[in-house]
This record gives C-alpha cells, sequence and structure tokens, in this order.
C-alpha cells in the first residue's frame, strides 16, 4: 500500500471538513491529483481550491453522481475563476498522462464540462486507473 500523500502545499480546500477528507481518498487519487496540481502551479501558478471529495449516496443521487466520490475515488476543483482555457489545458494534461480505465477507454480521469453543482474539474480513478505508457500530449 502506498503511504498517504500530504496535498501540497499551495492546495486550498473549501472548509476543514474537507481538508481532513484529502488523507482518506484513495491513494491513485492522492497521486495524480498532486501530479495535477503540480503542473497546474508551474504553468498558470494555479492554486487549486478542493469543493468536494466525499459526499454521502444520497447527496451523490442528487447530483445525478457516478458513486465515485461516495468510496473517495473524485475530487472536484473550483473553475469558476480560471480563464477557460487554463481548465481545459488542466483537463488535457491530466487525460493524456493518466488513463481512467483500459476496459473502458473513452472514459476520462478528469472532465471539465459543465456537470454536477456548478463549474469545476472533476478528477477521478477506478481500480484499474493508470499512467499512461505514452503521454498523450494536449
Amino acid at each position: 500500500m502506498l503511504d498517504p500523500i500530504v496535498p501540497p502545499v499551495v492546495t486550498r480546500f473549501r472548509d476543514p471538513g474537507t481538508s481532513e477528507e484529502f488523507p482518506r481518498m484513495d491513494a491513485r487519487l492522492q497521486e495524480i491529483f498532486a501530479d495535477v496540481q503540480a503542473h497546474a502551479f508551474e504553468v498558470f501558478g494555479w492554486a487549486f481550491l478542493v469543493t468536494c471529495i466525499f459526499r454521502t449516496a444520497q447527496e451523490d443521487a442528487a447530483l445525478e453522481g457516478t458513486g465515485v466520490h461516495v468510496v473517495g475515488r473524485g475530487i472536484d476543483i473550483r473553475t469558476m475563476d480560471r480563464p477557460a482555457s487554463q481548465v481545459a489545458a488542466i483537463t488535457a494534461y491530466a487525460n493524456g498522462k493518466f488513463q481512467y480505465d483500459f476496459r473502458r477507454p473513452s472514459k476520462p480521469v478528469a472532465y471539465s464540462a459543465p456537470h454536477g453543482d456548478g463549474p469545476h474539474l472533476h478528477l477521478q480513478t477506478c481500480a484499474n486507473t493508470k499512467l499512461r505508457a505514452i503521454i498523450r500530449s494536449a
């Protein structure tokens, strides 16, 4: 088992409860989040604001979620204060570097199209999520 990753110092959280959830989320998601956050900060000076990690099954159903937040395999990052071009670039970076599931190749690790309860970048993992053998360019 991997050691839990401490969120990068540039990461901000919506509230203390969300901050406390970070160490309990999926280890693969922690690694992907840390990588994507570091890239966003290096390229755009973007310090992520995490708005959601865990949800109850009822909260997830009300938002028409897929269940990844219920089991700690989803994380939402605020985007409303970022240019659409930056959000698109970070989404493409994550999907170019990581594969969600080889059995479902069209399913992304990251998406930022309007969904849920407001504009945000959503990162997600499953048991088959991994680094791509050949990293696709954005």
